[in-house]
Formats: structure tokens, sequence, C-alpha cells
């Protein structure tokens, strides 16, 4: 959506041979996002063609070449969940031309290994304290009743930018860990390795 708004504020033209396709799945209409902004680009006369499927309309290659028959050679921008990730990635091969943004990283639980969950998270201005679940921590103050800052939960915005004060976390994206204190981190690809302070 992100780009589609820089087209269109930049003056782009699909009129020019350049078409743009959007297409959006959604479980129905009340789940749509950016519901009226989508349909006033649709309705302009713009270049922009614009195609929400709800409900049970899952992802078809079929449907994909009905809509953009030279798919595989189109400029392709794909993000959404694993699941959607998976089917359009098979649609296209090897295509060069898809490039690929998912919900939440499919190697998080990959990158902690088989390592035993240890420790306390303790989310100091909160005042809230809990045993380490091993899932991230964002998730981790989510499932506390805390509300931080996010965006993408994907470590892409750096929305969700924390300070943790002291104790070690691993980035799920990486694998890499860090044991650095008073150090900005990304909370919803951190995951704390034992005992772990996070200002929040």
């Amino acid at each position: 959506m992100s780009m589609l708004r820089t087209l269109l504020r930049d003056g782009y033209d699909g009129h020019a041979g350049r078409r743009v396709t959007f297409l959006h799945y959604a479980r129905g209409p009340e789940d749509q996002i950016f519901a009226d902004e989508l349909r006033a680009i649709a309705e302009a006369d713009n270049g922009v063609d614009v195609h929400l499927r709800h409900g049970d309309r899952t992802f078809s290659e079929f449907e994909l070449r009905r809509l953009v028959p030279s798919y595989r050679d189109t400029d392709t921008w794909l993000c959404g969940p694993a699941g959607l990730v998976e089917l359009v990635t098979e649609a296209y091969g090897d295509s060069p031309r898809l490039r690929m943004e998912f919900f939440k990283p499919s190697v998080a639980r990959a990158a902690s290994g088989d390592a035993d969950v240890t420790g306390e998270v303790a989310f100091e201005r909160s005042g809230v304290t809990a045993a380490n679940t091993g899932t991230s921590l964002l998730e981790q103050a989510e499932a506390l009743g805390l509300r931080p800052e996010h965006g993408c939960r994907m470590g892409i915005c750096f929305s969700c930018t924390s300070t943790k004060r002291s104790g070690t976390v691993r980035n799920v994206l990486t694998g890499e860990e860090s044991a650095l204190p008073d150090e900005e981190i990304r909370i919803c690809v951190s995951t704390p390795v034992g005992d772990c302070h996070v200002d929040l």
C-alpha cells in the first residue's frame, strides 16, 4: 500500500503503458484495511486496477494469470502471511521479478534452536515481570497485557525499537546474539536468552 501511495503521490500515470494491478485478500469486508482509500483509487482514472478478494477465495495461479497474463515477467511486490507467500512463490517459480516481505519471520522458531528457555523477562517501566516463554519480546509483552508501539512485526519499520537495559537477546532473523547493556533493539524480532530487562 505504501508503494502504491508513493506512485500516486509522485504523479504515476498508468496510461503511459505501465499499469498497476493491486490484489488484496482479506477474511471479509469488515477486515479490509484501507477500504475507503482503495475504493477511491479504484474509482479514479489513474491506471490502477484494484481487486479485493474476501472470504474463502484464496490465491490461485489461474486468477493471477487472468488478471496479469505476463505476471512472471512483471515486477511484483508481495507481502503477507507465510501460507500466501508460499502459494505465490510457487506460481512465480524461478522468476526474478518477484520480491517478498513477510508479515512475520518464518524462521523465528528455527533461529532459537532447541535450547531450553530459561530466565525471566522484566518490562521495567510497566513493572511487569514474567517467566521467559521463548517468543519475541513483543509477543511476551502483549501476552502480559502491554501494548508497545509496533508496525510491521518483522523488523523492517523499526517502530518497535526499545532499550534493552540488560540481558541477552537473539535476533530471530539472523540468529545473532547480543548482550550489550542499554542497547536499542527491535522487540518484534528479538527473543530473550535467559533473564532480560527492557525499558517498556
